[in-house]
């Protein structure tokens, strides 16, 4: 057996949503995951507006319905203000909308 045999593992580059989900997704499976990020902290440029249904099962599979929602029809995953930017400009916020 080679040392690399021991050393098999997934090496995710980026922890945006899509990286992270995977990697706990491959860790559930006991799958040897190294996941790497160059930003220090979480990008501030975020451009995930919506998450659509089979994307909500995959989370709940994965065990993350606590952390995202609320069985509540009315609280849900609904956001109170929405907020665009543009991204020609990053520091022009558009109009903000409020939703209730």
């Amino acid at each position: 057996m080679s040392m690399a045999a021991n050393d098999d593992r997934v090496i995710i580059s980026g922890c945006g949503p899509v990286g992270a989900v995977m990697t706990l997704a491959l860790v559930k499976q006991g799958i040897p995951v190294t996941l790497i990020e160059q930003l220090p902290d979480a990008a501030e440029d975020q451009r995930a507006a919506t998450i659509h249904p089979p994307t909500v099962q995959m989370l709940a599979e994965l065990g993350l319905k606590p952390h995202l929602m609320t069985d509540d029809v009315v609280a849900g995953m609904l956001e109170q203000v929405i907020e665009y930017r543009d991204h020609i400009a990053p520091d022009r916020i558009l109009p903000r909308v409020r939703w209730r």
